[in-house]
């Protein structure tokens, strides 16, 4: 019925002046017995005992913790718990103790759940004083057996109300009309209240009136009427307009005792019981529920309880139809907009998707012949994946005789971004190294740098970080010798199973600072069989494994350990699939190229 995640009662000790909780249910466990003295005046438990009153709070941190200025919040037994009812447990005005239920969740309690718990509790106050009555048994047995008999038939249908109750909040939590709602909950009143009428006002503000949609009368629906909110003579717009309880016994007595200018009943013939009862939400006033018998005093204090649990229901079920339709209503709107709008983001992504493809040939076409890469060595490959459709990465190379002169090299981003500065790079390395004939890597690097940077403080939206990381050589077939410099990329060497790094200088090409750059070579003397690779970080930086952890230099290192002695377009392939077999379903991070030269 209710969220209770902590639940318990306290019996009150006349001699010792102090409630006793035993056998406390925290989430399915019994906790150990404690007990509050009445001395402990600002506990919930001995308030609620004290003045006879049910105690709610719906957020404890806030509304009992902060206000009372509790440090040691884990003296307190209900710490874990935010929302707490206390309900007082008596029996023919004896005060037996209290009941509570607690929830871990903040605002979980309604006035339903309040109504529920105070009809437990007094269950809970008949069982308890039977238990009383019990250790005297063989005194007392026969004059309460009557008794007895009489409370366990009302146990059992005070029971079946509250399950009636639950069955209706539930069938009309799905219920989309006001018509459906009035069919389902006069359906279930019907068997356990003399409602021969029964019915449910909604507010219309375009017409400023209560209408009435399915008004069940002696079990046939009566066509929609309204009553406007200015007539002063309806019982119906009073118990809306002032969200007041309206409760008739006898029509033709009690017609004027709400509204005193009435000289007559409205309707002679109208039931002689009416309850008019407001529906509302915290937000808003909803409408009116009334239901009717041609019987006099009808609706006692155990009819209006259910009815006014129901009530509840309803005006929840009546809120949430209201937003469904408004949200229908909403999602018809915004399906055109955005169907709208994604016909023209589809147009225009159309137009920057083929103008990036475009941006691609021409990528493509300032990139060097991959099939004129191995003129000066005995195998090579160029491993190149872009991220995207254009990329950041390239590869470099010229061929000056016998002597190549080739490069990886990784711009700042990937993308459209990175295409563009690798077009710049490329054709700065274009004019440095073929036009000026600059074949020393070292020396090359820095007329490189030298370039890029003046070109990018010309920008004033340039950064420190725009520029690019760099694996550059010189190879001369005649004398065996490989020249390399770098910039934060490595040459990687193996010879007779054993692998060597090059590193590369500590600083990028590039960027708007006024760093003094140094870029040193190293000279390799290399022999027939050797194996060169030149890496951007792409490939060392992609997330993947079981794991879903950055491949690293060190996998690579082994992997290319492995494969050395297989031909260099078979080193390709197993390069390639490794890398899509750790990428998985994660998507590709950064660009990827690698060159692998035999010597």
């Amino acid at each position: 019925l209710m969220d209770a995640t902590m639940f318990g009662i306290g019996i009150f000790d006349p001699n010792t002046e102090r409630i006793n909780f035993s056998g406390v249910m925290e989430s399915g466990k019994i906790l150990d017995d404690y007990f509050y003295t009445l001395q402990n005046g600002d506990r919930p438990a001995i308030w609620c005992f004290t003045n006879q009153k049910e105690y709610v709070i719906n957020c404890f941190t806030d509304e009992f913790v902060k206000q009372n200025k509790i440090t040691d919040v884990n003296i307190l037994k209900e710490a874990r718990t935010e929302s707490v009812i206390y309900v007082p447990v008596t029996q023919n005005d004896k005060k037996i103790g209290v009941i509570t239920v607690q929830s871990y969740q903040p605002n979980v309690y309604t006035d339903y759940h309040l109504q529920l718990l105070k009809s437990i509790a007094v269950y809970a106050a008949i069982a308890i004083d039977n238990a009383s009555l019990y250790s005297n048994m063989e005194q007392r047995v026969a004059e309460r057996t009557v008794e007895v008999t009489k409370q366990k038939e009302l146990l059992e249908k005070n029971f079946n109300d509250v399950k009636l109750s639950a069955q209706i909040a539930k069938d009309i939590a799905s219920s989309f009309t006001v018509e459906t709602i009035v069919g389902e909950v006069y359906d279930n009143v019907k068997s356990v209240i003399n409602a021969e009428s029964f019915g449910i006002g909604i507010l219309d503000p375009e017409t400023q009136s209560l209408r009435f949609d399915g008004f069940i009368e002696k079990d046939e629906k009566l066509p929609l009427f309204e009553f406007s909110l200015k007539d002063k003579n309806r019982h119906e717009v009073l118990c809306f307009k002032n969200q007041q309880e309206i409760i008739i016994n006898d029509n033709k007595i009690d017609f004027n005792k709400y509204i005193k200018q009435l000289k007559e009943p409205l309707d002679m013939n109208a039931p002689d019981s009416q309850v008019f009862l407001p529906l509302f939400t915290k937000e808003k006033k909803i409408g009116v529920l009334t239901a009717q018998s041609f019987k006099k005093n009808a609706f006692q204090e155990y009819e209006l309880n259910i009815l006014k649990n129901i009530a509840l229901s309803v005006a929840t079920a009546l809120d949430n139809l209201s937003f469904y339709q408004d949200l229908e209503l909403k999602v018809e709107e915004r399906t055109g907009e955005v169907h709208k709008q994604k016909m023209l983001i589809e147009e225009k992504n159309k137009d920057i998707t083929d103008s990036i493809k475009y941006a691609k040939i021409i990528q493509q076409t300032i990139a060097p012949n991959i099939d004129d890469f191995n003129r000066n060595f005995t195998d090579s490959f160029i491993l190149y994946k872009p991220k995207d459709i254009v990329s950041g990465d390239f590869y470099w190379f010229e061929h000056f005789g016998e002597t190549t002169v080739f490069a990886a090299a990784d711009c700042t981003g990937h993308g459209v971004p990175g295409a563009f500065m690798s077009l710049i790079c490329n054709e700065i390395m274009d004019k440095v190294i073929t036009e000026q004939k600059v074949h020393d890597p070292a020396k090359a690097l820095t007329l490189i740098d030298e370039r890029l940077v003046r070109l990018i403080k010309k920008s004033s939206e340039a950064t420190a970080n725009d520029g690019m990381e760099i694996a550059l050589c010189t190879y001369e077939k005649r004398y065996k010798i490989i020249s390399f410099a770098g910039a934060h990329r490595p040459l990687l060497l193996i010879r007779d199973k054993q692998i060597i790094e090059y590193k590369p200088n500590i600083f990028s090409i590039g960027g708007n600072t006024a760093t003094i750059k140094n870029f040193e070579m190293v000279e390799i003397k290399v022999k027939s069989g050797d194996v060169v690779y030149l890496l951007t970080d792409g490939y060392l930086d992609q997330f993947g494994g079981e794991k879903g952890k950055k491949f690293m230099i060190k996998n690579f290192k082994e992997l290319v350990l492995t494969i050395s002695d297989k031909p260099m377009k078979e080193q390709k392939v197993i390069l390639d699939e490794t890398f899509e077999e750790w990428r998985g379903t994660t998507r590709q991070v950064d660009d990827v190229c690698v060159i692998g030269v035999r010597i």
